[in-house]
């Protein structure tokens, strides 16, 4: 697996990629998972002998995420009976750095999950694996600096240093864009409780929230349509009824019922005239459901609320059910506001704009908050009492 670091501390040796790491890391963890117990949150493979086909120094970097930043002190003790040797923070506050040697040298780091170095350090890894071309320009990169710079280390880290920014931000565009799925929200909702005592206290109480996740597409936005201004319990009967008479529910079968028969089974002479111009545009082209999955969501909401019918909150709401977008936040969501009002035990609802300050802390999971409040809310009140606003 080529020679280990060692401690030539100013020395760039860089190593071909070697599927192996991969095997190494699995064994380290196993061992690290037996000795810390419930102290590690997560343990994970970063660094860039954890993405393949990139060159790297013979170095297992393993991230090791405990629940609050104190934990580590307990966790030091525990890794020195495994070899580890304990060196302090090491330059980077809020770390707890170890290293262990032969074969291969561990590099171990303890940091708070979701702490700014914890997730950066998933995110740039977790990026080029999706992104091969950009891996390969890291890989070139990599080897020229090692060439320039062979034996000084802060020169080939100065030299990585723009393009990992560079990487980063694209990242967190990417990492907006990638829908939820269990093992996301799992990792979110650590990160969200770790960092906020109200939210720590949803999970304690009652658990990780539902995916609830909806097919994208018109019958969701139609029903998201629906739902504004009602409660659910009314919007999912006439969502039902609505579905008995065309089957199945596309812009055309909707299109065919008359204005008589949607009132019949709850629409509103309003959301009548809003649905028919949502299946007409999706008729005609004029909007495309399919595209937005490709896109920020400031711009997929920007071109659902073009339509008619369509304000920011049922945008929002489509992005965070149907796309399982991350980060979305709707702040003008009732149901939402008052969940807030409770866990934060406010004497009123916080208004739009206080919704919006309230969640910057919770990015980029800011539609996983969104959902342990709605959670915390079903719980403590029946869903027909649940309204929005459209």
């Amino acid at each position: 697996m080529g020679e280990p670091l060692g401690l030539e501390a100013n020395r760039v040796r860089l190593a071909h990629y070697d599927p192996r790491w991969a095997v190494a890391f699995a064994a380290e963890a196993a061992r690290l998972r037996e000795a810390l117990g419930p102290y590690a949150l997560a343990i994970e493979h970063i660094g860039s002998t954890a993405i393949p086909g990139i060159p790297a120094k013979p170095i297992l970097d393993i991230g090791v995420a405990v629940q609050r930043f104190e934990e580590a002190a307990a966790c030091v003790p525990l890794l020195e009976r495994l070899g580890y040797e304990y060196l302090g923070e090491n330059g980077i506050p809020r770390r707890h750095f170890l290293r262990r040697g032969h074969p291969t040298t561990h590099h171990l780091h303890i940091t708070e999950i979701g702490s700014r170095q914890w997730e950066e350090h998933l995110l740039f890894r977790d990026y080029l694996r999706s992104h091969p071309d950009e891996a390969q320009r890291y890989a070139a990169l990599k080897r020229e600096l090692a060439q320039r710079h062979p034996n000084d280390r802060d020169a080939y880290l100065e030299g990585k240093a723009a393009f990992i920014t560079a990487v980063l931000d694209a990242a967190r565009a990417w990492q907006r864009r990638q829908p939820l799925d269990a093992a996301r929200l799992s990792h979110a909702v650590q990160v969200l409780a770790s960092r906020d005592p109200h939210l720590a206290a949803i999970v304690a109480a009652h658990g990780p929230p539902p995916l609830w996740q909806r097919p994208p597409g018109f019958a969701t936005l139609l029903a998201i349509i629906l739902e504004q201004q009602v409660s659910l319990a009314s919007a999912q009967a006439a969502f039902r009824r609505l579905r008995a008479l065309a089957d199945p529910l596309t812009p055309a079968t909707f299109l065919a019922l008359d204005d008589a028969t949607l009132r019949t089974i709850g629409f509103s002479r309003q959301k009548t005239a809003y649905g028919r111009e949502l299946a007409q545009a999706l008729l005609t082209g004029a909007l495309n459901l399919e595209v937005l999955a490709d896109l920020d969501d400031e711009e997929a909401l920007h071109i659902l609320t073009r339509l008619k019918g369509i304000g920011r909150w049922t945008a929002t709401v489509y992005l965070l059910e149907a796309l399982l977008r991350p980060d979305v936040w709707p702040a003008d969501d009732l149901a939402l506001a008052t969940a807030v009002q409770t866990a934060l035990q406010w004497p009123r609802r916080p208004s739009p704009a206080e919704m919006e300050r309230l969640a910057e802390p919770w990015r980029p999971w800011r539609a996983v908050a969104a959902r342990l409040f709605w959670h915390a809310y079903l719980e403590g009140y029946w869903p027909e009492a649940m309204t929005a606003m459209g």
